[in-house]
């Protein structure tokens, strides 16, 4: 991280290497929690893996993680890194998706530095708010306590339906089965919620009462039959399951607060963070024509 020296939460070791903490971290087959990791910049070999259509996002976020990551805690081992990363480990438990978003931030930190420069349109008045900056150090990051890093399963009881549900943090292979779904916009709000969900007790015949029903917890192993589940639940039920699952996980707070910079306008918009490829070729600083060394 050139010319950077002072960055709260982040040792710096030389150009474009630094050692940031996660906020819940891999869990080894012995039950030791690694919550750090050390990162080097971002090559040209990384640029293209986030370019490769043919690799699913999920794919290829772990990819270039993986990449990018010289140590995971004490892990150096490149396999066991990325199987970490991943979610394919075959004990122990992988870092969470929440882990996977500090490190893209992390990794751009690395990469390229703490600001972050974007244009955005108001979706008020429709004026272009160009130059604008954002200083990644600022994006709040809430971690679990190192006990609870490997807790991440509960059993709930849903407040109206009483059906009982087992959910737990969401990691890397939870979110490329749901990817795999093509999701559309109006089905984010409840694929957020399946991708937690493990198992929810659900009605079926029962055999010993012709004609009745009974409630059976049942894993929720095909997306498309899980997403009607859910779509099924009343609002009470889903909005406590969105504070349980709140409590449960870490956070990043990657929604980007703009107040629009046209003197007639003035409203206050927010968009979410894109870390995919852009995220990385934004400069810190821009390039002058006029200084180039022209032949």
């Amino acid at each position: 991280m050139p010319g950077i020296v002072d960055v709260p939460g982040v040792e710096v070791f030389g150009k474009g290497t630094g050692e940031y903490t996660l906020p819940c971290g891999y869990v080894d087959p012995q039950g030791v929690v690694h919550k750090t990791v050390l990162l080097r910049e971002l090559t040209g070999e990384e640029e293209d893996m986030m370019d490769d259509d043919d690799v699913g996002v999920t794919e290829r976020m772990s990819r270039v993680l993986a990449s990018c990551c010289e140590k995971l805690g004490t892990v150096t081992d490149k396999e066991t890194i990325l199987k970490a990363i991943q979610d394919d480990v075959d004990s122990g438990l992988p870092i969470t998706s929440t882990d996977r978003i500090a490190m893209m931030i992390f990794l751009r930190r690395t990469s390229v530095g703490d600001v972050y420069k974007f244009s955005r349109r108001c979706p008020v008045c429709n004026h272009m708010n160009a130059n604008k900056a954002l200083d990644l150090r600022t994006i709040e990051i809430t971690s679990v306590p190192t006990e609870r890093a490997s807790k991440r399963r509960v059993q709930v009881t849903l407040p109206r339906s009483k059906r009982k549900a087992i959910m737990r943090v969401l990691t890397a292979k939870h979110e490329a089965k749901l990817t795999g779904l093509r999701p559309q916009q109006k089905d984010l709000k409840s694929l957020s919620i399946l991708a937690r969900v493990e198992a929810i007790e659900t009605e079926v015949a029962d055999p010993e009462n012709e004609g009745k029903t009974k409630l059976v917890m049942k894993q929720l192993t095909d997306p498309r039959v899980g997403l009607g589940v859910i779509k099924a639940l009343p609002g009470a039920d889903r909005n406590y399951m969105r504070q349980v699952f709140n409590a449960m996980e870490a956070d990043v707070d990657t929604v980007v607060e703009v107040a629009c910079d046209s003197r007639s306008c003035g409203a206050e918009f927010k968009f979410p963070l894109d870390m995919g490829q852009a995220f990385f070729l934004n400069p810190a600083e821009d390039v002058s024509v006029e200084a180039l060394n022209w032949l």
